[in-house]
């Protein structure tokens, strides 16, 4: 299997064969998958005003009632609004309206009246507030692993409470090389609202997590969600910690270091890499990885040539190229996707 076909196996409904456990569309909706990439059936995209009418169910294959009926209606919101984790941490207010105003469409395009379930659910949701704060729900290794993020991309100062892709691959990677951090001290830096490590600590033994960031609402976003996770309070830890500031930095010593979507612009990037060149002369057997999605590449040679200058090694363990079609739990617009490389740094 190609690094491009590993780096797919549980971020994709599509790419994996579910046999038990949640519905592909309780997974989409969870993620707040965009509408335009949702998948309403199991074989392939089709819109909406655009697809053969027929009276075989293309949602619930198994299932013997006719596709958009009452019965299909009921299911589909049992398994997308009515789900318990939906019910508990729904989805933005946004993208419930959207979901129910296609299914809506989807049903009378059809020639189904809608359920009453579904006429009241769409009139509150349409009513409701909207607010930039919601949750979404991944599917990580059989369990679900819930975040709070802002869904404005630039919000109090900081990129730091949205999901960015490169976290998705640092712990895609790194539940597949489980020896790497097993039963370590582990340190992440600009930790954001907290995947790649609740990836990591819901998963994977490990000795300690510390959690850093140099801003307050972010790190307040990243307890919170180690608090809906459960994850053992007794192993991880968060901390303010400001590149270059050696009056932030943690005393402790770590085994590795983790960081995604770090290097994006060159002042940071000499104050990251000063971080780096701390914490890995400290300690010789440190090693850090750092996952990035180089959308400049100008910028992203800046990054590897001042670690070399700063006297540290790196070797990239990982260079994928993504595209939005082939990245289904896409929490970003297109225009963001790239060739996401994972390096191992060392001193």
């Amino acid at each position: 299997m190609d690094d491009k076909s590993k780096a797919l196996t549980w971020m994709s409904p599509y790419c994996m064969e579910i046999k038990e456990g949640p519905s592909y569309l309780t997974l989409q909706y969870l993620s707040c998958v965009p509408m335009k990439f949702f998948k309403w059936d199991n074989l392939g995209y089709f819109n909406v005003f655009n697809q053969v009418q027929s009276d075989h169910c293309q949602v619930h294959h198994a299932l013997k009632h006719t596709f958009l009926s009452e019965d299909c209606q009921n299911l589909i919101l049992e398994q997308t609004t009515f789900h318990p984790v939906a019910k508990l941490r729904p989805p933005s207010v946004k993208y419930q309206k959207i979901f129910l105003k296609i299914l809506l469409d989807k049903v009378e395009f059809n020639g189904h009246s809608p359920t009453e379930d579904l006429c009241n659910t769409y009139l509150t949701v349409m009513n409701a507030e909207m607010q930039p704060v919601a949750y979404k729900t991944y599917y990580v290794n059989k369990k679900f692993l819930t975040i709070l993020e802002n869904a404005n991309m630039l919000s109090g100062g900081t990129t730091g409470l949205v999901l960015w892709t490169a976290s998705f691959c640092l712990a895609e990677w790194m539940l597949q090389h489980q020896n790497v951090v097993k039963n370590c001290s582990i340190m992440e830096l600009g930790c954001g609202c907290g995947f790649t490590g609740l990836s990591i600590c819901k998963n994977i033994p490990v000795k300690s997590y510390m959690f850093t960031d140099c801003n307050e609402e972010v790190i307040s976003y990243a307890r919170h969600n180690i608090q809906v996770n459960d994850i053992k309070q007794d192993i991880v830890s968060t901390q303010i910690l400001s590149w270059g500031d050696e009056s932030s930095y943690s005393e402790n010593n770590f085994d590795v270091i983790l960081g995604a979507d770090l290097a994006f612009d060159k002042k940071a990037i000499v104050q990251l890499v000063k971080t780096l060149q701390h914490y890995l002369h400290k300690r010789k057997s440190t090693k850090a990885y750092i996952a990035s999605t180089v959308r400049n590449d100008a910028t992203y040679a800046f990054f590897t040539e001042t670690l070399q200058t700063s006297g540290l090694r790196y070797a990239v363990v990982v260079n994928v190229k993504y595209t939005p079609e082939s990245f289904i739990f896409n929490v970003l617009n297109p225009s963001l996707g790239g060739c996401i490389q994972i390096i191992e740094i060392t001193s």
